[in-house]
Protein backbone atom coordinates (compact mmCIF):
# COMPACT_ATOMS: atom_id res chain seq x y z
CA UNK A 1 0.00 0.00 0.00
CA UNK A 2 1.58 3.29 -1.11
CA UNK A 3 -0.36 5.79 1.00
CA UNK A 4 -1.31 4.39 4.38
CA UNK A 5 -2.88 5.96 7.46
CA UNK A 6 -4.59 5.30 10.75
CA UNK A 7 -7.21 7.68 12.10
CA UNK A 8 -6.96 8.57 15.78
CA UNK A 9 -9.67 7.02 17.99
CA UNK A 10 -12.84 9.05 17.81
CA UNK A 11 -12.90 9.43 21.60
CA UNK A 12 -9.62 11.37 21.42
CA UNK A 13 -11.65 14.32 20.10
CA UNK A 14 -12.63 15.93 23.40
CA UNK A 15 -13.28 19.52 24.40
CA UNK A 16 -9.89 19.44 26.13
CA UNK A 17 -8.23 18.40 22.88
CA UNK A 18 -9.80 21.34 21.02
CA UNK A 19 -10.03 24.15 23.60
CA UNK A 20 -9.90 27.04 21.12
CA UNK A 21 -12.64 25.66 18.88
CA UNK A 22 -14.50 22.60 20.14
CA UNK A 23 -16.54 22.35 16.92
CA UNK A 24 -15.28 19.45 14.85
CA UNK A 25 -14.71 19.83 11.12
CA UNK A 26 -14.18 17.06 8.56
CA UNK A 27 -10.51 18.02 8.40
CA UNK A 28 -10.08 17.89 12.18
CA UNK A 29 -11.81 14.53 12.39
CA UNK A 30 -9.12 13.01 10.15
CA UNK A 31 -6.47 13.50 12.84
CA UNK A 32 -4.19 10.47 12.83
CA UNK A 33 -0.88 9.15 11.54
CA UNK A 34 0.16 8.55 7.93
CA UNK A 35 3.13 7.32 5.94
CA UNK A 36 4.17 6.49 2.36
CA UNK A 37 5.71 3.10 1.55
CA UNK A 38 8.08 3.28 -1.42
CA UNK A 39 9.67 -0.10 -2.04
CA UNK A 40 11.71 -1.01 1.04
CA UNK A 41 11.60 2.52 2.47
CA UNK A 42 8.92 4.34 4.44
CA UNK A 43 8.57 8.09 4.04
CA UNK A 44 7.27 10.18 6.96
CA UNK A 45 8.48 7.57 9.45
CA UNK A 46 10.62 8.87 12.30
CA UNK A 47 13.83 6.95 12.96
CA UNK A 48 13.77 4.86 16.13
CA UNK A 49 16.60 6.87 17.68
CA UNK A 50 14.59 10.04 17.16
CA UNK A 51 11.44 8.75 18.86
CA UNK A 52 12.00 10.36 22.22
CA UNK A 53 9.87 12.73 24.23
CA UNK A 54 6.64 11.48 22.72
CA UNK A 55 7.68 11.55 19.07
CA UNK A 56 5.40 9.07 17.25
CA UNK A 57 6.55 6.49 14.74
CA UNK A 58 4.79 8.20 11.82
CA UNK A 59 3.80 11.74 10.95
CA UNK A 60 0.94 12.71 13.26
CA UNK A 61 -1.37 15.24 11.64
CA UNK A 62 -4.82 15.33 10.00
CA UNK A 63 -4.75 12.75 7.21
CA UNK A 64 -6.77 15.19 5.12
CA UNK A 65 -3.60 17.27 4.79
CA UNK A 66 -1.75 14.54 2.88
CA UNK A 67 -4.89 13.80 0.86
CA UNK A 68 -5.26 17.46 -0.10
CA UNK A 69 -1.60 17.90 -0.96
CA UNK A 70 -1.31 14.77 -3.11
CA UNK A 71 -4.48 15.54 -5.06
CA UNK A 72 -3.39 19.15 -5.56
CA UNK A 73 -0.05 17.87 -6.92
CA UNK A 74 -1.64 15.17 -9.08
CA UNK A 75 -2.00 17.12 -12.37
CA UNK A 76 1.67 18.16 -12.20
CA UNK A 77 2.83 14.71 -11.12
CA UNK A 78 1.10 13.15 -14.13
CA UNK A 79 2.62 15.59 -16.63
CA UNK A 80 5.69 13.75 -17.98
CA UNK A 81 9.02 15.49 -17.32
CA UNK A 82 11.45 15.53 -20.28
CA UNK A 83 14.37 13.12 -19.85
CA UNK A 84 16.90 15.95 -20.08
CA UNK A 85 15.50 17.57 -16.93
CA UNK A 86 15.22 14.48 -14.71
CA UNK A 87 18.83 14.98 -13.56
CA UNK A 88 17.67 18.06 -11.62
CA UNK A 89 14.94 16.18 -9.75
CA UNK A 90 16.74 13.24 -8.15
CA UNK A 91 20.05 12.16 -6.69
CA UNK A 92 23.09 14.36 -6.33
CA UNK A 93 22.07 16.32 -9.42
CA UNK A 94 18.97 17.59 -7.63
CA UNK A 95 21.00 18.71 -4.61
CA UNK A 96 23.56 20.40 -6.86
CA UNK A 97 20.85 22.23 -8.81
CA UNK A 98 19.11 23.48 -5.68
CA UNK A 99 22.43 24.68 -4.25
CA UNK A 100 23.19 26.48 -7.51
CA UNK A 101 19.78 28.13 -7.56
CA UNK A 102 20.04 29.30 -3.95
CA UNK A 103 23.53 30.70 -4.62
CA UNK A 104 22.22 32.50 -7.69
CA UNK A 105 19.30 33.94 -5.74
CA UNK A 106 21.38 34.93 -2.69
CA UNK A 107 23.78 36.87 -4.91
CA UNK A 108 20.90 39.09 -5.87
CA UNK A 109 20.14 37.67 -9.29
CA UNK A 110 16.69 36.48 -8.35
CA UNK A 111 15.58 39.60 -6.47
CA UNK A 112 14.72 43.07 -7.66
CA UNK A 113 12.66 44.56 -10.49
CA UNK A 114 14.66 43.25 -13.48
CA UNK A 115 12.02 41.55 -15.70
CA UNK A 116 14.59 39.21 -17.27
CA UNK A 117 15.76 37.93 -13.89
CA UNK A 118 12.17 37.59 -12.70
CA UNK A 119 11.40 35.57 -15.81
CA UNK A 120 14.40 33.27 -15.22
CA UNK A 121 13.37 32.80 -11.58
CA UNK A 122 9.79 31.94 -12.50
CA UNK A 123 10.77 29.55 -15.29
CA UNK A 124 13.36 27.81 -13.11
CA UNK A 125 10.66 27.08 -10.54
CA UNK A 126 8.52 25.43 -13.21
CA UNK A 127 10.54 22.25 -12.77
CA UNK A 128 9.58 21.69 -9.13
CA UNK A 129 6.16 23.37 -9.14
CA UNK A 130 3.54 20.84 -8.05
CA UNK A 131 6.12 18.06 -7.70
CA UNK A 132 7.44 18.70 -4.17
CA UNK A 133 5.37 17.47 -1.25
CA UNK A 134 4.72 20.28 1.22
CA UNK A 135 5.97 19.23 4.67
CA UNK A 136 6.36 22.72 6.13
CA UNK A 137 4.21 21.64 9.10
CA UNK A 138 6.81 19.05 10.17
CA UNK A 139 9.96 19.57 12.23
CA UNK A 140 12.36 18.85 10.78
CA UNK A 141 11.15 19.03 7.20
CA UNK A 142 11.29 16.00 4.97
CA UNK A 143 12.11 16.38 1.28
CA UNK A 144 9.96 14.33 -1.11
CA UNK A 145 9.72 14.96 -4.86
CA UNK A 146 7.22 13.13 -7.08
CA UNK A 147 7.13 13.27 -10.87
CA UNK A 148 6.53 11.05 -13.89
CA UNK A 149 7.77 10.13 -17.33
CA UNK A 150 5.65 8.43 -19.98
CA UNK A 151 5.70 5.06 -18.20
CA UNK A 152 6.46 5.51 -14.49
CA UNK A 153 5.86 7.75 -11.51
CA UNK A 154 9.06 8.48 -9.59
CA UNK A 155 9.71 9.33 -5.95
CA UNK A 156 12.96 10.86 -4.72
CA UNK A 157 13.80 11.85 -1.15
CA UNK A 158 16.79 13.45 0.52
CA UNK A 159 16.52 13.82 4.28
CA UNK A 160 20.22 13.97 5.07
CA UNK A 161 19.74 17.42 6.59
CA UNK A 162 16.83 16.27 8.76
CA UNK A 163 18.23 16.05 12.29
CA UNK A 164 16.17 15.75 15.49
CA UNK A 165 17.90 15.95 18.87
CA UNK A 166 21.24 15.30 17.21
CA UNK A 167 20.24 12.16 15.31
CA UNK A 168 18.77 11.54 11.83
CA UNK A 169 15.05 12.21 12.08
CA UNK A 170 13.74 9.94 9.31
CA UNK A 171 14.19 6.26 8.49
CA UNK A 172 14.21 7.03 4.76
CA UNK A 173 17.34 9.16 4.46
CA UNK A 174 18.15 9.28 0.75
CA UNK A 175 16.81 7.30 -2.18
CA UNK A 176 14.56 6.83 -5.19
CA UNK A 177 11.67 4.60 -6.21
CA UNK A 178 9.43 4.26 -9.25
CA UNK A 179 6.25 2.45 -10.14
CA UNK A 180 4.09 2.16 -13.29
CA UNK A 181 1.71 5.06 -13.80
CA UNK A 182 -1.34 2.77 -13.76
CA UNK A 183 -0.31 1.34 -10.39
CA UNK A 184 0.23 4.82 -8.98
CA UNK A 185 -3.24 5.86 -10.12
CA UNK A 186 -4.71 2.75 -8.52
CA UNK A 187 -2.97 3.65 -5.25
CA UNK A 188 -4.32 7.19 -5.43
CA UNK A 189 -7.83 5.80 -5.95
CA UNK A 190 -7.34 3.42 -3.02
CA UNK A 191 -6.13 6.18 -0.70
CA UNK A 192 -9.05 8.40 -1.64
CA UNK A 193 -11.63 5.62 -1.25
CA UNK A 194 -10.31 4.42 2.10
CA UNK A 195 -10.28 7.90 3.61
CA UNK A 196 -13.73 8.83 2.31
CA UNK A 197 -15.22 5.49 3.43
CA UNK A 198 -13.70 5.66 6.90
CA UNK A 199 -14.91 9.22 7.30
CA UNK A 200 -18.42 8.21 6.24
CA UNK A 201 -18.39 5.62 9.01
CA UNK A 202 -17.02 8.16 11.46
CA UNK A 203 -19.81 10.61 10.65
CA UNK A 204 -22.41 7.90 11.25
CA UNK A 205 -20.82 7.19 14.63
CA UNK A 206 -21.11 10.86 15.50
CA UNK A 207 -24.78 10.90 14.52
CA UNK A 208 -25.27 7.98 16.90
CA UNK A 209 -23.87 10.03 19.80
CA UNK A 210 -20.33 8.67 19.92
CA UNK A 211 -19.05 11.89 21.50
CA UNK A 212 -20.32 13.84 24.53
CA UNK A 213 -22.80 16.66 23.83
CA UNK A 214 -20.37 19.46 24.75
CA UNK A 215 -18.49 18.72 21.51
CA UNK A 216 -20.14 20.98 18.94
CA UNK A 217 -20.89 19.28 15.63
CA UNK A 218 -22.59 20.92 12.66
CA UNK A 219 -23.86 17.80 10.89
CA UNK A 220 -25.15 19.68 7.85
CA UNK A 221 -21.75 21.30 7.28
CA UNK A 222 -20.01 17.99 7.93
CA UNK A 223 -22.17 16.16 5.38
CA UNK A 224 -21.72 18.91 2.81
CA UNK A 225 -17.94 18.89 3.16
CA UNK A 226 -17.88 15.09 3.00
CA UNK A 227 -19.67 15.21 -0.35
CA UNK A 228 -17.24 17.84 -1.63
CA UNK A 229 -14.20 15.84 -0.51
CA UNK A 230 -15.51 12.83 -2.36
CA UNK A 231 -15.41 14.74 -5.66
CA UNK A 232 -11.86 16.11 -5.36
CA UNK A 233 -10.11 13.14 -6.97
CA UNK A 234 -12.30 13.32 -10.07
CA UNK A 235 -11.60 17.04 -10.34
CA UNK A 236 -7.84 16.52 -9.95
CA UNK A 237 -7.78 13.87 -12.66
CA UNK A 238 -9.66 16.14 -15.05
CA UNK A 239 -7.09 18.95 -14.78
CA UNK A 240 -4.21 19.14 -17.25
CA UNK A 241 -1.09 21.27 -16.92
CA UNK A 242 1.20 22.40 -19.70
CA UNK A 243 4.64 23.36 -18.41
CA UNK A 244 6.84 25.30 -20.84
CA UNK A 245 9.70 22.82 -20.65
CA UNK A 246 12.01 24.63 -23.12
CA UNK A 247 11.69 27.74 -20.93
CA UNK A 248 12.56 25.70 -17.84
CA UNK A 249 15.62 24.24 -19.53
CA UNK A 250 16.75 27.69 -20.72
CA UNK A 251 16.31 29.12 -17.22
CA UNK A 252 18.45 26.40 -15.65
CA UNK A 253 21.16 27.00 -18.26
CA UNK A 254 21.00 30.76 -17.65
CA UNK A 255 21.34 30.33 -13.88
CA UNK A 256 24.47 28.21 -14.35
CA UNK A 257 25.90 30.59 -16.95
CA UNK A 258 25.38 33.62 -14.71
CA UNK A 259 27.07 31.87 -11.81
CA UNK A 260 30.07 30.99 -13.99
CA UNK A 261 30.32 34.60 -15.09
CA UNK A 262 29.88 36.09 -11.64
Amino acid sequence: MLFDFELAPLESHTSAAHPANPALSWYTLTQGEYWITVGNSILLEYAEAARTGGTPRYCRYPVARLHEDILTMLPCILEPVPAALVQYLAGDGAAAWWEAYETWYDRGFGAGPDPRLQRIDGDAHGLLYGRVLDTSYLAPLTSVTIWSDDENVHFAWDNRAGILDGVPAWTAVHGEFHMPRREFLAEIQSFNNRLVEQMAGRIEQLRSGALPPEIAIDFDALASEHDERGDVLHEALSLKVRTDWPAVERAISEVHAMLRGA
